[in-house]
């Protein structure tokens, strides 16, 4: 039921789709990547831009700057460097197919995936992004209002095929329950297995997670053991306030697939679905969760939560108590009291 095979699916042939589904109007700012030398090096992986940047001339802060690329621009990448950045504990460098270079901070690492859609959902399911921006419409065959993001998860609830190019396409909810209904094209939604996210090492019942925030580390502790270090982004000073990680000892409150998180005021307000792996642990809604918006982990980003690469996001949310249910769209404490929740230690 679950098994939706994806191969890689060329930048040209990503176009073409788009336009063949409608959703070329939403991607219009959407630009290519510029032409590749003839001697260049193979693309490893692409690069989705999460911010208007700086593309230099070298992998250094201090080196020329080229041109600035542009938000959601998808580039390609054809090797990892090390190189002074703009930040003290990032030195990554992507190089470009044009032999430029951008520094990893607001690049999202992502590829062109192509899945083979499922017809029986049966009583629905979990499915990842696979492209790096996905179109998302209110209705089947009408205009996409949405971009869905490469590494987003959504609530796969039913198919259907498209009016006009008989595609076939998922209605999916955007916040993993039921707010924010959409229709996207199948082909960009991996389905994600219940044996992807099955709980890891669940026989444990001591479990504790410490959010490090000198050395922007999440560690996790079983009995006393330390057996797993992922880097973080906690909560940041920022030009409209300071938001900050607050410390102290928690229990998880909510475990959820995904969340659509909203926040901010005037041009800071944002409003992100899809936010995969979510563990909430105060009152106040921080939470452990995937990022896809920034690619700076082991320096101060948030808005107060706990960011990780979403590989990571998984694992963590893979090992915390309690086990989650595959259909179930959130577990929470009041839902059945005798669930065990993990230890969250901020400090």
């Amino acid at each position: 039921m679950f098994d939706s095979k994806s191969e890689p699916l060329s930048r040209r042939d990503f176009i073409k789709l788009m336009a063949s589904v409608g959703g070329a109007a939403a991607l219009a700012s959407l630009p290519s990547t510029l032409a590749k030398a003839q001697d260049a090096l193979p693309t490893i992986f692409y690069g989705r831009l999460c911010s208007n940047f700086a593309i230099h001339r070298g992998p250094s802060l201090y080196s020329p700057v080229f041109r600035y690329g542009k938000y959601n621009e998808i580039v390609d990448i054809v090797a990892e460097v090390e190189g002074p950045g703009y930040y003290p504990t990032n030195t990554k460098w992507y190089q470009l197919a044009d032999g430029n270079f951008i520094h990893s901070a607001w690049v999202q690492p992502v590829n062109f995936l192509s899945n083979t859609p499922v017809s029986d959902l049966g009583q629905g399911a979990w499915g990842e992004i696979t492209v790096p921006i996905a179109p998302g419409g209110l209705a089947l065959g009408g205009p996409a209002y949405w971009r869905l993001y490469y590494s987003q998860v959504h609530r796969v609830v039913s198919s259907g095929l498209h009016p006009v190019t008989g595609e076939a396409w998922y209605y999916i909810t955007m916040d993993g329950l039921d707010d924010g209904w959409l229709w996207v094209p199948a082909a960009y939604v991996r389905l994600i297995s219940p044996e992807e996210i099955a709980p890891i090492s669940p026989q444990v019942a001591d479990k504790t997670v410490v959010v490090d925030r000198f050395s922007q580390t999440v560690n996790l502790y079983e009995n006393n053991a330390l057996v797993k270090t992922v880097k973080t982004s906690t909560g940041a000073k920022k030009e409209d306030g300071n938001y900050t990680t607050a410390p102290g000892t928690f229990k998880g409150l909510e475990k959820r697939m995904t969340r659509k998180m909203a926040g901010g005021a005037g041009q800071y307000a944002y409003a992100t679905p899809g936010i995969g792996y979510t563990y909430f642990f105060t009152n106040s809604r921080t939470a452990l969760h995937a990022c896809f918006w920034h690619n700076n982990f082991g320096w101060p980003m948030s808005h107060g939560c706990v960011n990780m690469s979403p590989e990571d996001a998984k694992y963590v949310w893979r090992w915390v108590h309690p086990i989650y249910d595959y259909h179930w769209g959130t577990v929470r404490p009041y839902d059945d009291p005798n669930l065990v929740f993990s230890t969250v230690v901020v400090q």
